[in-house]
């Protein structure tokens, strides 16, 4: 995965040629799933990643976070809930009704402001594409999804 400039404090993350979301701020987002539950799954992936990565005091990992996630529809927007912990924002992108485009999910997942620098911005979301990856989710982004055959 590459992180590409796009201005201040703003980039787009790409791979294997393939756009698959951006970083704006602090705040880092997956895009171009077919349904809210695949975008939550997703979602859910990129966390248990970050959390595998989290070290405790020891030096030890931290151990992982097993509860199931939850999706819950408020309003305009959704979002995945975890034990009562909010993890992700759910994101619809119109599709564009001309074209017959249907529309689109991601989630957006904000880093908080003790995290440091942009750097470790950039790194978290490297983490949450290797665990996206890593559980399979990426197969379900309109970018990767295997054809179907007739």
């Amino acid at each position: 995965m590459q992180a590409q400039s796009t201005g201040v404090s703003t980039y787009r993350l790409v791979d294997r040629g393939q756009e698959i979301g951006y970083i704006d701020g602090r705040r880092v987002g997956f895009s171009g799933f077919a349904s809210a539950g695949d975008a939550g799954h997703a979602a859910w992936a990129a966390t248990q990643e970050l959390r595998l990565r989290r070290r405790g005091p020891s030096g030890r990992r931290a151990p992982t976070y097993e509860a199931k996630p939850l999706l819950i529809e408020r309003g305009p927007e959704d979002y995945l809930l975890a034990d009562c912990d909010i993890v992700a924002s759910i994101v619809r992108t119109p599709g564009e009704a001309h074209l017959g485009s249907a529309d689109s999910w991601g989630f957006e997942i904000e880093s908080p402001v003790e995290d440091g620098p942009e750097i470790f911005i950039i790194a978290q979301a490297r983490i949450m594409w290797r665990g996206i990856r890593a559980r399979g989710a990426h197969r379900l982004m309109d970018q990767f999804a295997t054809p179907a055959t007739a």
